[in-house]
């Protein structure tokens, strides 16, 4: 089973994973996380950084560097997802088609329905969750964090606004065609994990025997 988590910056996602994988593991259940982050837009924005500037879009143009990043997490997902989705365990990611096409839109000037043409020729997850939450919550989360958080060094509470904003643009319109659960952050990490283990074993008790199987022995 393939899970995608996203949001912008501060919504929570990490958390959540974090504790969805700890009851999985308790429940002998297989569980793993992978982040799908390529190379070219650090590479990039090295590049800017050495030119005297503090993101890769003041140096490139955005439509072909996402065009690349679209290859690039089309070749990622094959070599790093694809090969460990089995029956009866679960898949983690934070970045997925949803947030590499909100991600794309907030970079700005930037018209996502190319890089569609790459990004849905990819399967769909078996679930997507949307954790929403106020750009104006989520940047107090991040300034509450123990470490800096690059969010802060790439655009602060504008670019959390720019990624809101985009996230709530896919809401509206069907660029991005799989399902999506949208869920309110602010509700609490009980109440989330709550609510995202009973979906998944909605999923699992239709889709995958096994997996429900040990999920409901726990739960």
């Amino acid at each position: 089973m393939l899970i995608e988590v996203c949001g912008i910056d501060g919504a929570g996602t990490s958390t959540l994973i974090a504790r969805i994988m700890r009851m999985a593991h308790e429940a002998a259940v297989p569980c793993y996380e992978r982040q799908l982050r390529g190379v070219g837009k650090r590479l990039l924005t090295a590049l800017a950084v050495e030119q005297g500037h503090s993101a890769w879009w003041a140096v490139f143009e955005r439509g072909p560097v996402e065009f690349a990043t679209a290859l690039e997490m089309y070749q990622l997902y094959y070599s790093s997802i694809a090969p460990i989705l089995f029956p009866g365990q679960i898949v983690f990611t934070d970045t997925f088609v949803r947030s590499w096409v909100a991600t794309a839109i907030a970079n700005g000037a930037v018209d996502p329905a190319p890089l569609m043409q790459i990004y849905g020729r990819l399967p769909a997850p078996d679930m997507s969750v949307e954790l929403v939450c106020p750009a104006e919550v989520a940047y107090e989360r991040i300034l509450a964090r123990p470490k800096g958080d690059h969010i802060l060094r790439s655009g602060g509470k504008a670019r959390l606004h720019a990624l809101a904003d985009a996230y709530a643009g896919l809401a509206s319109n069907e660029l991005v065609d799989y399902g999506v659960t949208r869920v309110d952050s602010r509700q609490g990490a009980d109440v989330l994990e709550t609510e995202v283990i009973g979906a998944v074993l909605r999923w699992a008790a239709e889709h995958d025997p096994l997996l429900h199987r040990r999920l409901a022995h726990r739960a």
